[in-house]
């Protein structure tokens, strides 16, 4: 998914797949996206070089009137997720561990 849109517009509601960069991404990207309420992402916490720029983007949506992200997670280096954690620690985010519901 990138850049596609659905949504079931009678009831107001508007889903949106974007492509973010996160590298560089600030309040001029944001501003351009506009109002977000929800940030979803599964599998991007893969390359420890790329979790602070991720972090940074995450904060700006959450600073913009986002009411949370959620991110799922296949932990394949604990050492990249820890450093995931302690980023956004540092930004001043807490992160509430999920459990899978069957």
């Amino acid at each position: 998914l990138g850049g596609g849109e659905c949504g079931e517009r009678e009831r107001g509601v508007k889903v949106e797949a974007v492509l973010l960069e996160w590298e560089g991404f600030g309040d001029v990207q944001a501003e351009r996206i506009g109002q977000v309420d929800y940030v979803i992402g599964a599998d991007i916490i893969f390359d420890p070089l790329l979790v602070p720029p991720l972090a940074t983007t995450v904060l700006v949506f959450l600073k913009r009137g986002a009411v949370c992200c959620f991110l799922a997670a296949t932990v394949r280096n604990q050492e990249t997720l820890g450093i995931f954690l302690t980023e956004v620690g540092r930004l001043g985010m807490c992160v509430e561990d999920v459990e899978r519901v069957q």
